[in-house]
Order: C-alpha cells, then structure tokens, then sequence
C-alpha cells in the first residue's frame, strides 16, 4: 500500500523510529518522530539580537544593489532602534587619494563617497549592516572599511570601534577577501561552522579522506552528527535527540525543541552558529 511518507499512519510513527532530515527544512510535516538538523528560521537571529539592542550605533551601508531580503529582516531586529544610513559609490583610490592631498592642502573637498573614514568618527560602538547583494560590491566596501580603519589609526585619529554584521549569503561567497572579515570583526550566521584548527574536526577530516577519498562535504558533517545523536540514542533508555539538552557531537550545537503549527509539528533544531571573525585573526563560535 502506497502511503504519504509523513502520513499520521506512518508504520515509524507508531514504533517510534526516528526519521532524520540532515539538510532540508520541512515545511509541511506532521509527525513527532521526524527530526529536523537544518536549524529553523524563527531562531536565526537569536544570537545577535544583543547587537541590535540600542546600545551600539547602527549605519546601513547601501550601494547599487540591495539584498531586500536581508535589509528587511534586520529593520525587524531593530524594531524601534534608530539607524542611519551611508550610500557607498566606488571611486578608484587614486581619486580619493587625490581629494585628500587636496584637502591637506587647504582646499574646500567633498568627501569621496567612498571613503567610508567619517562612519568611524567618535567613541561609541558602531554596527555596520552591508546590504550589498552583489559580491564585488561587499568586498570593496570591507576594503574600504578596513582602509579607513588603518588611514586613521594611521594619523593618530580615533576609531570608533566596531563590527560588522554579514549577511549570511557570504558564507557562498567564493572570491571575497577573507582576510576583510577579521580586519573588519565581521560577525556572521551559519547554520553550520567547522574550524579545521579543532582537533576532533581535524581527525574527522582525516578519517574521512582515507575512508572516502575526498573531502568531506556539509552533508558529510550533518550524517555524521546524525549518527552521534541518534545511532547512539539505540543504546539508552531515552533518546537525546527527544530531549530539550545541547547537543555537540562535533562542533557545531544541537538544540531539538518540538516545533507545533497548523502544518508543521516535528522536532526542530534551533541552533544557528554565531560566527565571530575577531581583529587578532582568530574565529570564536557561539
């Protein structure tokens, strides 16, 4: 008998046999034995709100194209919070330089609009949201930044210190400096992180490798985590994956919570990775 495979009559419902979604977010989905890894959309922002409290200042830098989506969930954080915002148009730098030997000079010189130096004028704390959806724009503009960043501290002027909010398309991103997200203290989402300088995912990769004969792919790390949690599970009493416990089987955090709506009722993960790219070159998780 053919059946729907989520159907209330599912034979897995009844026996109570986990089904496990690595990747996918299910948005139609009645059944309390299914568990969803991907974590769900309503926790994304969790972990950055305290950004977006009004305690920092928040400037929106716009350029030719906006990613609307992105711009739209961050005026949700904010809610009430003022922001400003600076509308970067790429100059080449011989043209900025150009305009600051002249100002030095004693000439009247509108700044170029995109030396981004007097975004980091003042004391107070600053949020940077790039809502650029174009790759070649957001890296020029994390240049920028950073240029600004060293032509100060430079000539002994003081920076506001800052970070900058990314967006986490970047993550798909494949010719962007990255070196621009720790001069920048980019702080990003992921809804998965592996750092290849943490020695379990070091020896993962390794068993990997000569287990596969190629590098292990994010569906690699989500079956393997799925295998901790829920393989492990048949030996207890009780499963972990059922409870509302941090889980950590490799580095990336677990946290199933049992998701009920009028079209979805499953057991999702809630834990997006706050990413943290710090100025000393480094990278801490939350």
């Amino acid at each position: 008998e053919n059946r729907p495979y989520f159907d209330g009559s599912l034979e897995t419902k009844y026996r109570s046999v986990p089904v496990v979604s690595p990747l996918a977010n299910l948005t139609q989905t009645m059944s309390d034995v299914v568990f969803q890894m991907s974590p769900v959309v309503e926790s994304k922002y969790d972990k950055v709100r305290s950004l977006f409290d009004g305690s920092r200042r928040v400037v929106f830098i716009t350029s030719e194209t906006t990613d609307d989506a992105f711009a739209g969930e961050v005026r949700e954080i904010l809610g009430a919070v003022p922001y400003t915002t600076h509308h970067y148009i790429y100059e080449h730098p011989s043209i900025i330089e150009k305009r600051m030997k002249e100002r030095e000079a004693g000439a009247i010189v509108p700044d170029s609009p995109s030396d981004l130096s007097p975004l980091l004028e003042g004391e107070r704390e600053t949020v940077f949201v790039i809502l650029s959806a174009s790759e070649t724009e957001v890296d020029r503009i994390l240049a920028a930044l950073a240029s600004a960043n060293i032509s100060r501290t430079a000539r002994s002027q003081s920076v506001a210190p800052f970070v900058v909010f990314g967006n986490s398309r970047w993550n798909r991103y494949r010719n962007i400096d990255r070196s621009l997200f720790f001069s920048n203290s980019v702080v990003m989402l992921s809804t998965y992180h592996v750092d290849h300088s943490n020695t379990a995912v070091r020896d993962f990769i390794a068993k990997y490798v000569k287990a596969f004969g190629s590098i292990p792919s994010l569906y690699s790390y989500r079956g393997y985590d799925a295998a901790v949690i829920f393989i492990r599970s048949l030996y207890d009493d009780k499963s972990e994956a059922t409870t509302d416990k941090r889980l950590i089987p490799l580095q990336t955090p677990y946290t199933f919570e049992q998701s009920t709506t009028d079209s979805v009722r499953l057991r999702a993960n809630r834990e997006w990775v706050r990413v943290n790219y710090n100025s000393n070159f480094t990278i801490t998780t939350e």
